[in-house]
């Protein structure tokens, strides 16, 4: 019975993260840029809460119309993501550190 309470409680944390991310809002993250090409930023980034991710360096897609060539590198910057059609969260737009 024990086991059954704790898987319940484990399911409702998850889809409550899962919820949390919502898909038509961008999740704001602080960041720093360190190369940038035509179509993905490598980005090391803080904790992202909403989607569980640890803090990281990663590459990140672009979603198509960000302008990439005004994008800084080696400074702190604030990333909004979406979610792409695929379902992969992309940078949707990159602006100064607030």
């Amino acid at each position: 019975m024990f086991v059954r309470a704790a898987l319940f409680v484990v399911l409702l944390v998850v889809t409550s993260l899962v919820l949390a991310a919502d898909d038509t809002q961008g999740i704001k993250v602080n960041a720093v840029v360190h190369s940038v090409t035509a179509d993905k930023i490598n980005v090391s980034h803080e904790m992202i809460p909403e989607l569980g991710w640890p803090p990281m360096t990663m590459d990140m897609a672009v979603a198509p119309g960000v302008d990439v060539g005004a994008i800084p590198t080696e400074t702190p910057v604030e990333l909004e993501l979406i979610k792409g059609n695929d379902g992969i969260y992309q940078v949707g737009n990159v602006s100064a550190a607030q």
